[in-house]
């Protein structure tokens, strides 16, 4: 595989109006090897004479963090994808920062830079995709998952423990071949136990296997056999809504829905390569409510002639005004399902691959097909990330974050993209951080707990790899986030509204309708309060309703979690000007019957505008 040249033939830094840029230099463009071909996931390196894309704003952009950026290695054209993982390993309100690599290593640092006792821990085999965090068997502790893969098999799949020794059962082989993907833990059969989901590749098909936490066989058809390699990660959610879930998965032809058990659901599975000339590579399917029927819709992106963004409902047909095409570019972007316009319904955020020309990058629709305004964005390079969203600075108007595919030969930095809800650029952007972000982009939270978020950037140059955290302007306590990371939560099951277990559609403001879901474990305890009061102060990930005693608070509900691990309520507030500016608060509490304890869970507090 021929190197690109790093020749530069001119390099001219300028500063002009706060950008900074320069001309006639020679730029990198990255691009992964197809998931269909027999060694995928390898990077091309090429390169591409031209002007650059500009530089950020050296005005109220992130920040750096004390003891970070770290460097780590990985294999020569296997470098990390999909980002990293945030999770709080010992409960002290701060989260770890977690990515496994290529150079067969796991890495856990706490936010402060500084390692995590008991890691890194070494793999057989590289570690390219991003690993899972869930509490496998129920103990109020996080288990870290790790797929791994070799050149064309050799793969394995690791569950450690928080502290870093091995998780009983495990690690497994899937028959000797690659993982494919990422893993996903869910609760398939309502036990209050999670569920293993992985993909294997043999080539030229694929499998899905089920385990349970202990890593024994889930009972079923399983594994499954699907009519081509897998790609992307599953998701899981009841699709249908008959309150089991299902798992929805992807071959390189065709998109599957399975029950618990194994079987395909009727209408699949669709064989997008016959019906739409197209093929899922990368892509990963998003589900969510797209139309208020309580049923799940699936989002998913495909390439070649028929490449664009395709929704699909729960019988296998197309959702009205579907599918959109990206005119036949290359994308290998897993779509973001999140309400970024505040009208109450779920919109759909997908990017397509470009190199220097500038042109329509990133697209937003709405549930019913049509453009947002300010979308498709227009830029040079791609956005084929993980798309993230959140409101960072707490203005209400969200912002997204996307990655790029080029590289600045002359000073071997890339980007890092951020646009509002109107496509706009926001100030700060784009970053310019070492090597590509490439499939990675921005995973977002409160790493360090003080109530300000972070953003976690994976870039990389060659075999060198960066993880940095920035701090993110904004106030304690901002605006939501409505997607975080890759595949929406840290368990990695794709369903909009997993990253903190609650899901709020709809409008926080007077008159306004927000529609809650809850997803926890039977007898956990979730409040929804109203409290017109000064703010909310952070404590860790949770934080406190700080309130005016001469204005009044008002417990809306109070819900005791079922057997199905869900709750759904719908909140009218009441149409009263005097609410605006105070709070809308939604606060679980795990009561956890059997041991007589209670803990909090994380707080959503919404601002009435």
């Amino acid at each position: 595989m021929p190197r690109a040249s790093s020749l530069v033939l001119l390099s001219l830094p300028l500063l002009l109006g706060g950008l900074s840029f320069s001309l006639n230099a020679q730029v990198l463009s990255i691009r992964a090897r197809d998931a269909g071909s027999k060694v995928p996931g390898s990077y091309v390196v090429r390169t591409l004479p031209g002007t650059l894309p500009r530089g950020g704003s050296p005005l109220a952009g992130p920040v750096l963090m004390k003891g970070w950026p770290k460097t780590i290695k990985a294999a020569p054209y296997f470098a990390p994808q999909r980002g990293l993982l945030f999770a709080d390993l010992d409960q002290d309100g701060r989260m770890e920062v977690i990515r496994s690599s290529t150079n067969g290593m796991v890495y856990v640092w706490r936010s402060d830079g500084s390692a995590f006792p008991g890691w890194p821990k070494t793999t057989t085999g590289y570690g390219q995709i991003v690993p899972t965090a869930a509490d496998l068997d129920g103990d109020g502790t996080l288990e870290i998952l790790v797929p791994t893969r070799g050149l064309t098999r050799g793969g394995m799949l690791y569950v450690f423990r928080a502290k870093g020794s091995n998780f009983p059962g495990w690690p497994k082989s899937l028959s000797g071949n690659n993982v494919s993907g990422g893993v996903v833990a869910a609760d398939l059969d309502g036990d209050g136990k999670l569920e293993v989901i992985a993909q294997e590749r043999a080539w030229p098909v694929g499998y899905v296997h089920v385990f349970r936490y202990d890593g024994s066989r889930f009972p079923g058809s399983w594994p499954f056999k699907l009519d081509h390699v897998p790609t992307g990660t599953p998701a899981v959610g009841d699709v249908d809504g008959d309150g089991k879930p299902e798992i929805v998965c992807l071959s390189y032809d065709s998109l599957y829905l399975l029950d618990a058990s194994g079987k395909v659901e009727p209408g699949f599975p669709c064989n997008v390569y016959k019906k739409y000339k197209a093929n899922f590579s990368y892509q990963s399917p998003a589900l969510g409510d797209l139309t208020g029927d309580g049923k799940l819709e699936i989002a998913v992106c495909a390439h070649k002639t028929g490449s664009g963004c395709y929704v699909f409902r729960w019988n296998g047909t197309l959702l009205p005004g579907w599918p959109n095409s990206f005119g036949r570019k290359w994308s290998y972007c897993p779509p973001t399902l999140a309400d970024i316009d505040g009208d109450g319904r779920l919109d759909v955020l997908a990017g397509r691959r470009i190199d220097m020309a500038r042109s329509y990058v990133l697209y937003a629709w709405k549930a019913a097909g049509g453009l947002l305004p300010g979308f498709p964005t227009v830029n040079r390079g791609s956005a084929e990330s993980p798309i993230t969203v959140a409101d960072i600075d707490g203005d209400g108007v969200m912002e997204i974050f996307h990655d790029s595919n080029l590289m600045d030969s002359s000073t071997g930095k890339g980007w890092l993209h951020c646009v509002d809800a109107k496509g706009k650029v926001e100030p700060g952007f784009p970053l310019r951080v070492p090597g590509f972000t490439y499939m990675n982009g921005a995973t977002l939270g409160d790493v360090d707990g003080d109530g300000v978020l972070e953003m976690g950037v994976v870039s990389y140059n060659k075999s060198n790899v960066t993880v940095a955290l920035y701090k993110l302007p904004g106030p304690k306590i901002p605006g939501r986030i409505l997607w975080k990371t890759y595949h929406e939560g840290n368990a990695r099951r794709g369903r909009q509204g997993e990253s903190d277990r609650f899901s709020l559609v709809g409008k926080a403001a007077p008159g306004g309708t927000l529609r809650m879901e809850f997803h926890g474990k039977p007898a956990d305890r979730v409040f929804a309060l109203l409290g017109l009061g000064v703010g909310v102060t952070p404590l860790g990930s949770l934080g406190v309703l700080r309130l005016d005693a001469k204005r009044p608070v008002f417990l809306f509900k109070n819900f005791l979690v079922g057997s199905s691990g869900r709750v759904y309520s719908t909140f009218s507030i009441p149409n009263n000007p005097a609410l605006s500016g105070g709070f809308l608060a939604f606060q679980g509490l795990d009561l956890r019957p059997a041991t007589g304890g209670a803990r909090l869970l994380q707080m959503v507090p919404l601002r009435i505008r």
